[in-house]
């Protein structure tokens, strides 16, 4: 789904505001070959060939808006995966480390779900767990 009037949303962490961008396709696409990387790499762990097969299988079809993404985008590391991802593109300096970091906060972790959801036009989430939105389910802008 597009969200062509998609406008940057901001959240301040430890005093500091930063914009949380919108999802954009080349975001998607990006996510996507995320997933895909790790699924392949759960693949390599394996010494059986049938295993890797099908793994090779699964990534090829894989999508951050599938069964795997979502998966994916509800853990720890997903989550600060795609935070970056809306993140970096107004603040380039700001590391997948320090989004890692900022996700073991709660108080920021909240924050910045918050800023995702109006961004990505979410829809309604149980605001008083604003962690349970879906991040597959965003809209994506057509915006640069």
């Amino acid at each position: 789904m597009t969200n062509i009037a998609a406008a940057p949303v901001p959240f301040k962490i430890e005093g500091t505001e930063y914009m949380m961008s919108p999802l954009r396709d080349v975001d998607l696409t990006f996510l996507d070959n995320w997933v895909k990387s790790k699924i392949l790499q759960a693949a390599e762990l394996s010494d059986d060939p049938v295993t890797r097969k099908v793994a090779v299988e699964v990534a090829a079809v894989a999508a951050w808006t599938g069964k795997y993404g979502t998966a994916l985008s509800r853990t720890p590391e997903g989550t600060a995966r795609y935070m970056h991802t809306c993140i970096k593109r107004r603040h380039p300096h700001v590391t997948l480390e320090q989004v890692t970091a900022w996700t073991k906060v709660e108080a920021h972790l909240i924050e910045m779900y918050r800023a995702f959801n109006i961004a990505n036009d979410v829809g309604e989430v149980d605001r008083s767990d604003p962690t349970t939105a879906n991040p597959s389910t965003a809209k994506v802008s057509t915006s640069a």
